[in-house]
């Protein structure tokens, strides 16, 4: 499943999330999976939380590709 920054837009993320996503995913769009690696690795401070995308999309093993 992809992610884009409208669906985030959409989904009412905060300001500093939106940036990590963009600052990560330049072309505002990104497999769903790819986004979480990404956030559990950074060391950002900003980053945006992980259990609310969970909340907005379901785990990965839930969702098709």
């Amino acid at each position: 499943m992809k992610i884009t920054n409208d669906m985030l837009r959409e989904w009412g993320v905060c300001v500093w999330g939106y940036k990590f996503f963009m600052r990560h995913f330049p072309n505002g769009e990104a497999e769903y999976k790819d986004v979480l690696k990404v956030m559990k690795a950074s060391s950002e401070p900003q980053k945006f939380d992980y259990d609310w995308l969970e909340q907005k999309v379901g785990t990965v093993s839930n969702t098709k590709n």
